[in-house]
């Protein structure tokens, strides 16, 4: 018994998950009232992702050993995977209760605050941690985490700096501190970090993606190519690898079947269902409707209920005008997946196509209570209240008079004008524009974007830019009242973010399409060179309220603003918002951001 024990065991730590778990339910048959060998099968079975029969066991484990700290903090483990994160979180400080010299549940229950953004207890988990034990180096890079989330990024740096003086060759200390400079806009020192990792034994996909990224920010985008495509040549299943190389490959206006051959030769060698879902959406940005309806056909001959799927080919139908037929897709879709909420947010998108606003409604009104961080849902939600004439609850949540700023910025003291400062805030923004064409994944047409963070920069008139939006964001949260149950006002804080920042260049015919953010909490443009077209037929000027996606019958905006060159413009992140198309050949630049709490 105790030989098949050993094995067991040594099969598990080596991560040979099936050869151990056909012996751990062998013992637990024959012995089955060992709360152990429940525990290592559940394990076991976790690791395998069997999170039902996992779940299943644990419980049989705590049954027979409800005080074992050890086997409490792997089930907040399997909670932790289940998305049950209150429940693993009382897990994990049971653990600590019971056993508070254990150090797993300590760093379990900092790296779940940690995920959730909540870095003051992620902080102090950590900490105890490290009061337990001062060499831990999984404490030490989750406290730094927590140090650059927080902005305190040279106590960050120190600990990782410190970590490495007795440990040179940590992964985690270098790939983190790499990270933080290149945050920074230290491109050269970050390359040094991950190329100190590269030189170690192994694949390294994640350095190797940031490494990737560091070119791209050098706009050595040949050496960014080719990073990427190695990375997906030895890890076909990669998602973000192949995102970005075909966003890249499109950003040089190389041909359709080039930007996207990475996922051809992936497809080809994996028979990835979810890899074909990932091509048919960038089929769908690319505006190739009947080839991602094809690709979606394809998943569904391979596996008939893949949700994915039928939200593509809904999608590609409504934006070819086939309304009817996309909530026919969109439905039959649901009858498979009945808890599906992206095919049920692709139904109700469906429904406002096809102008049935009222059935619309009902779908979003129960998606925003399923997820009310969900900003699509408000989005949507608040197009069908404007549909059906609820002026009232529709201002409730987009009333532009209330939610939408518009301020001159005041030029730096340096400046001897506003216009002084943003021509020279031009002449280092418009260096920054390597793209040949619009973005795959983005609103703008007819014009190029930053690639990367404008936001912090190491060039002086951005950075004067960013703290004059930082003074005017602060004055747009002042200007509001906390309401719980209001998806813009219940998130307000005066801690916050960037969540992205970005310049854009638009060109002749260039216009952002209607779009919303739904990563932000608070965006805005900053209109930094406005050409004197905007001054004829309203060209350029923005526009709130109009849906972009193909609809029977059209909206009209809201609110209209005329850009003019120091003009910064904030609104809810939610907001439907875009551009109106410039007839002339002058070129349009501009600052755009989110921010989001802290």
């Amino acid at each position: 018994m105790q030989t098949n024990i050993t094995k067991a065991m040594n099969y598990l730590n080596r991560g040979e998950f099936d050869s151990a778990l056909n012996i751990f339910k062998q013992l637990t048959s024959l012995q089955a009232k060992n709360p152990q060998l429940w525990h290592f099968r559940a394990v076991s079975e976790r690791k395998l992702g069997l999170l039902k029969a996992s779940e299943k066991h644990f419980q049989k484990a705590l049954k027979l050993a409800p005080n074992q700290a050890e086997i409490i903090n792997a089930y907040g483990n399997l909670l932790s995977q289940l998305e049950k994160k209150e429940m693993a979180k009382q897990q994990f400080k049971k653990a600590i209760k019971i056993n508070p010299n254990y150090i797993d549940p300590y760093l379990n229950l900092g790296n779940n605050l940690l995920k959730e953004a909540s870095y003051e207890g992620a902080k102090n988990a950590y900490t105890q941690v490290l009061t337990l034990n001062k060499e831990n180096t999984n404490a030490k890079v989750g406290l730094a985490k927590c140090l650059n989330k927080t902005n305190d990024i040279e106590s960050a740096k120190n600990i990782l700096i410190e970590a490495l003086k007795s440990k040179p060759d940590n992964v985690q200390c270098l790939h983190l501190l790499g990270q933080i400079e290149k945050e920074q806009g230290n491109i050269t020192n970050a390359k040094e970090h991950f190329n100190l990792i590269l030189k170690q034994p192994g694949l390294h996909i994640e350095t190797n993606k940031a490494l990737a990224s560091c070119f791209l920010i050098e706009r050595n985008i040949e050496a960014s190519v080719n990073k990427y495509e190695k990375i997906v040549r030895n890890a076909p299943l990669d998602f973000d690898a192949h995102s970005q190389l075909s966003l890249i490959k499109w950003s040089k206006s190389l041909p359709l079947n080039e930007c996207f051959s990475n996922y051809d030769n992936a497809i080809e060698e994996t028979k990835s269902t979810a890899l074909m879902g990932q091509l048919g959406n960038k089929l769908l940005q690319a505006k190739e409707y009947r080839k991602a309806i094809e690709i979606a056909d394809k998943i569904l001959l391979i596996s008939g209920s893949d949700a994915a799927a039928y939200i593509i080919k809904s999608n590609s139908l409504r934006e070819l005008g086939e309304f009817e037929e996309a909530i026919l897709t969109s439905s039959q879709g649901l009858k498979k997946n009945n808890k599906d909420l992206g095919l049920l947010y692709e139904n109700g998108h469906a429904y406002i196509a096809n102008s049935n606003a009222v059935e619309a409604l009902k779908i979003f009104d129960q998606l925003c209570k399923y997820n009310q961080h969900n900003l699509s849902c408000v989005t949507l939600k608040s197009t069908s209240l404007k549909m059906l004439g609820k002026i009232k609850e529709y201002n409730e949540l987009c009333d532009p008079n209330k939610f939408i700023y518009v301020s001159e910025i005041t030029p730096p003291h340096e400046s001897n004008s506003l216009s002084d400062f943003n021509l020279k805030l031009n002449n280092e923004l418009v260096l920054l524009h390597s793209s040949k064409q619009h973005p795959l994944d983005q609103s703008l047409i007819n014009g190029t974007q930053t690639i990367g963070d404008l936001f912090p920069s190491r060039e002086h008139f951005i950075n004067l830019l960013d703290i004059e939006i930082n003074h005017h964001v602060l004055q747009y949260i002042n200007s509001f009242a906390k309401t719980k149950r209001h998806p813009f006002l219940k998130r307000l804080t005066k801690n916050y973010r960037y969540q992205g920042s970005w310049s854009v260049l638009l060109q002749q015919q260039g216009f952002h399409k209607n779009h919303y953010h739904s990563e932000g909490w608070i965006s805005g443009p900053y209109y930094n060179q406005i050409p004197s077209a905007v001054e004829k037929n309203g060209e350029g000027w923005i526009e709130f309220g109009i849906p972009e996606f193909n609809m029977r019958d059209k909206l009209e905006a809201d609110y209209i603003v005329k850009p003019q060159d120091g003009l910064l413009v904030l609104f809810p992140s939610y907001f439907w918002h875009g551009t109106r198309a410039f007839t002339s050949d002058e070129t349009r630049t501009t600052v755009a951001f989110d921010v989001v709490p802290q």
